[in-house]
């Protein structure tokens, strides 16, 4: 989690930040975690959630003599796939249903918001594609190619935008990305292991040859010499 505590882009500095984080859409919240911000403003912390699901965040300042109190609020979802890595969808606009389906490699989820050109970010684990301009993404049903996508760790992070209201977001991860490096070593694995028994075969074969030629050139030397 990262953020930065401004008023009128002026840096509000060694500020006590507050986060928190709710799991029943806002009825209870849960601080977890402290933070002074930097000189620009900034502060960052790294948080796990116990569980997936869908949670609110939120980070809150009490404000000081001149400033009242700010806070901005995040929603994220977070899903698993078959092997339990993890994918997830955040936004200040509402997420909810979200989920992965293995079987057509599909991830999908509703999204709601009252302003306009909303960022969701999206992360998805490399295990699962190789590739994101292979990514097939549809709003509503209607493919866009306005996304972003950078490597970080492990992940893909992915960016699209949400308009005003609610919306359905599917991401499409093709098939042929489940025979990539990543989302299958075993195959490798298995090529790797054919390939050594084929070289060991070879190799006794020709030792075989050799040794066999070497006991005929014998018989034959010994043969002559009778």
């Amino acid at each position: 989690m990262s953020g930065r505590l401004s008023y009128n882009n002026s840096a509000i500095p060694s500020a006590k930040v507050f986060l928190k984080s709710s799991i029943d859409n806002g009825n209870t919240w849960e601080d977890f975690a402290l933070e002074q911000t930097r000189a620009d403003g900034s502060f960052n912390m790294i948080w796990i959630p116990k569980t997936t699901g869908n949670y609110l965040l939120c980070a809150y300042w009490e404000g000081n003599n001149t400033l009242r109190w700010m806070n901005t609020t995040q929603s994220l979802a977070l899903t698993t796939d078959s092997s339990g890595k993890v994918s997830s969808a955040s936004s200040n606009a509402t997420i909810t249903d979200l989920k992965y389906d293995s079987a057509t490699q599909t991830l999908s989820f509703n999204t709601n918001t009252t302003q306009t050109s909303t960022p969701i970010t999206i992360t998805i684990p490399k295990t699962l594609i190789d590739d994101t301009q292979t990514l097939q993404i549809k709003i509503d049903g209607k493919t866009t190619t306005t996304f972003t996508s950078k490597a970080q760790d492990d992940l893909w992070i992915i960016t699209c935008q949400a308009d005003q209201g609610k919306q359905s977001i599917t991401i499409k991860i093709p098939q042929q990305s489940i025979m990539s490096p990543n989302t299958t070593p075993w195959l490798y694995i298995a090529i790797v292991i054919i390939a050594l028994i084929i070289i060991v075969a070879i190799v006794t074969t020709i030792r075989r040859r050799r040794k066999t030629a070497a006991t005929v050139a014998a018989i034959l030397k010994e043969t002559r010499q009778t």
